[in-house]
């Protein structure tokens, strides 16, 4: 059953790694929120020193939207963390059933598998907790945008007192802190992506050699029952691989449902 519980653990190697980057896309388009939410602020106190509120209008709007990216980027993250923590349970299982057969090699190799995968699911839960607090900060932020209206000295049209080049100073600030973070989320992204196809080519170099297994399989005629099941619980679990990993694959993106996973694995 080691190669069952390895196909299932590489299937949901290959899904956190898309939820993964699926939340760095996330990060992205909130930062970009975040950049343009400064880019609108800037005009938020105008030549005269008066305060625009069509501006902070905008820059509110902007903000939320920042907060709806950022909030897709926690449930992503908590993908990625639910299926990495499912690849480590199933290597782990894997490397027992190596190590009831005497292969020390693989069991090995598994358990470093293992190790990764729990890496990954840490480093998620991180983002995940980080995409919730950056969340409910520009929601904060939007709120005070919003707010300006009802605000003594805030309204449309009331002097800032403090003058207009500190203002735009500031807003220049945030606006480099937000353009920095988008670049930063980009590369993370790319590198998921990267992750994503490099687990993908595995999962079909592994389709390739169970086709040719199963194969010599039938050229051997009836199976003994127990080793009938083994062979079908790796076929189902190789199926549901295969399924993971063509919706994975470069330019598509999961569909969010909860994959059923395969009987061996539900039931073990």
């Amino acid at each position: 059953m080691a190669a069952a519980r390895s196909w299932t653990a590489a299937a949901h190697n290959i899904a956190a790694w898309a939820s993964y980057r699926n939340g760095w896309d996330h990060m992205v388009k909130a930062a970009a929120a975040g950049r343009d939410a400064a880019a609108a602020g800037a005009e938020a106190v105008g030549r005269d020193d008066r305060i625009n509120g069509t501006a902070r209008a905008n820059a509110a709007m902007a903000l939320r939207g920042a907060v709806r990216a950022q909030r897709r980027a926690r449930a992503s993250f908590k993908d990625a963390a639910a299926h990495a923590r499912l690849s480590a349970s199933e290597r782990v299982l894997a490397a027992k059933a190596h190590a009831s057969a005497g292969d020390a090699d693989n069991e090995r190799a598994v358990r470093g598998q293992a190790v990764q995968a729990r890496r990954l699911a840490r480093d998620a839960k991180k983002w995940a907790a980080t995409a919730r607090n950056d969340a409910r900060a520009a929601l904060q932020a939007s709120r005070r945008w919003a707010g300006g209206a009802d605000s003594p000295g805030r309204a449309d049209g009331a002097v800032w007192p403090d003058g207009r080049a500190a203002w735009i100073d500031e807003q220049a600030s945030l606006h480099a802190d937000a353009e920095y973070k988008r670049a930063e989320w980009a590369g993370m992204a790319e590198s998921a992506e990267a992750a994503v196809q490099a687990a993908g080519d595995d999962l079909r170099l592994c389709s390739a050699a169970t086709t040719r297994a199963a194969t010599a399989v039938d050229r051997l005629g009836q199976l003994p029952p127990e080793a009938a099941d083994a062979a079908a619980a790796w076929e189902e679990a190789a199926s549901y691989a295969r399924r993971v990993a063509d919706e994975c694959r470069p330019g598509v993106r999961p569909g969010g449902r909860r994959r059923r996973r395969p009987a061996a694995q539900r039931t073990a």
